[in-house]
């Protein structure tokens, strides 16, 4: 229904495994029973699946089923050009959420992606766009994730959905809410002397861009690959655990120091510290991890990994052979020395 019709020659076509030696099905058997068993009639995805659909298509014909209609949306592109990345990007709703983006104007941005209103309008409601939605202004190239654009958007909903008078409501309730200052004032009590340091001290809660800085990611001369593993396994650690939380933080850092041969106070803690709030110093910093939560402490590792240069799919690739080994002393290398 994007596309048009596509065809596929049948050398194309491998030969599917269906069912696996345990009696489990694989993906394409199950999605397609599953599909026809809910009655789907439209299936909506990314174009990285066009090359299965013609697998699932002999499938239901060898069922004696109807096909559903197919409609492979454009990929979301990064500033990279290439596949909007979980790896390098943050990819979650919650994420823009958490840094403030009204839901509105983040449904309306998402919404022309791939996709253009009539007059090329760019600023409608949810109702507007179903009322006037048709598959075929669907585009068929890669749509570029433009967070310029998002923030211009979101402005114009701020301007003209937000009122003065609410506007401090709506800012309190996204950061400022009595539930996140009880967790926060513990933490700052007696580490300010005037009311004026609040901020001072804690503005990396708030602020979605910290000022990263180089020196301070790479303590006791490690170097930025290093810092940049560190950074990716501290991910990796908190995935695995499933906590992003103060636990799942703190038992990160000791996770990733052991399996680089690191010193957990001196390397890794003070790059934890400097990705988390662009110092060395400030609130305890597994409190604070509670308090900006689980986008946004995932947000900044992954900002501290493109500001220092970025990991290769060649060494990524070995990192990660090396974490699932327990094992990445051999990895660890200092920073070039001047002279």
């Amino acid at each position: 229904m994007i596309k048009g019709r596509i065809e596929t020659p049948w050398a194309d076509v491998d030969d599917q495994v269906l069912v696996k030696s345990d009696g489990f099905p694989t993906y394409h058997l199950a999605n397609v029973v599953d599909d026809h068993l809910m009655e789907i009639t439209h299936i909506i995805r990314g174009d990285e699946w066009l090359s299965s659909t013609p697998k699932h298509a002999l499938l239901y014909d060898a069922f004696g089923w109807k096909r559903p209609q197919f409609l492979h949306m454009p990929l979301l592109l990064g500033s990279d050009g290439k596949k909007l990345s979980k790896r390098k990007n943050p990819t979650s709703a919650f994420f823009y959420r958490d840094s403030g983006y009204l839901p509105d104007a983040f449904l309306n941005f998402l919404s022309l992606m791939g996709y253009s209103m009539d007059n090329d309008k760019e600023i409608y409601t949810l109702n507007e766009i179903i009322a006037e939605f048709d598959p075929k202004k669907v585009g068929s190239s890669g749509a570029f994730f433009d967070v310029k654009k998002l923030d211009w958007i979101n402005q114009q909903y701020l301007i003209n959905e937000v009122s003065e008078n609410n506007l401090w409501d709506r800012i309190r309730t996204w950061g400022f809410s009595d539930e996140k200052m009880a967790k926060l004032m513990p933490l700052i009590h007696t580490r300010i002397k005037t009311f004026g340091e609040f901020i001072e001290l804690c503005d990396f809660l708030f602020i979605n861009n910290i000022a990263l800085n180089e020196t301070l990611l790479t303590p006791k001369s490690t170097s930025k690959e290093t810092a940049m593993m560190v950074a990716q396994a501290m991910i990796w650690s908190m995935e695995k655990s499933e906590d992003f939380g103060k636990k799942g933080f703190e038992e990160a850092t000791h996770n990733v120091a052991k399996a680089f041969g690191l010193h957990h106070k001196k390397i890794v803690m003070k790059i934890a510290f400097a990705t988390i709030t662009g110092r060395h110093q400030g609130p305890p910093l597994f409190d604070s991890i509670d308090i900006l939560g689980k986008e946004k402490t995932r947000a900044r590792f992954l900002k501290t990994i493109e500001f220092l240069g970025g990991i290769s799919n060649k060494k990524l690739h070995i990192l990660t052979k090396a974490w699932n080994g327990g094992d990445c002393s051999a990895l660890v290398s200092a920073a070039p020395q001047d002279g």
